[in-house]
C-alpha cells in the first residue's frame, strides 16, 4: 500500500521587505517624509572598458528587437500577398 505523503507546506515569515511605499496622505498612519528618510544609493562608475561593453549590449537588444519587428513586418507582407491577394 501506497502512504500519502504530506505536503510539505511554506511557512511564511515577514522578512520586513515592503513593495509599496503605504505612507499615503490621509491614512492615519501617514508620517511626512524627513530628509533621513530617503535612500541615497551610491552609482556606480563604470571605467571606459566597462561602459564600453554596457553599450555594446544595449546596442545588441536593441538591434534585436527590431529585426524582430522586421521579420514580423515581412511575414505580415508575405501573408497578405501570396495568400490574401493571390495574384
Amino acid at each position: 500500500m501506497h502512504r500519502k505523503r504530506k505536503k510539505e507546506r511554506y511557512v511564511e515569515e515577514d522578512d520586513g521587505r515592503s513593495f509599496a511605499n503605504m505612507n499615503v496622505e490621509g491614512m492615519p498612519w501617514y508620517r511626512p517624509p524627513q530628509e533621513g528618510d530617503a535612500k541615497k544609493g551610491d552609482i556606480p562608475q563604470l571605467s571606459p572598458k566597462e561602459y564600453k561593453y554596457f553599450m555594446w549590449g544595449v546596442l545588441k537588444a536593441a538591434l534585436l528587437v527590431g529585426l524582430v519587428f522586421i521579420a514580423v513586418f515581412f511575414l505580415f507582407i508575405f501573408i497578405l500577398d501570396f495568400i490574401v491577394f493571390k495574384n
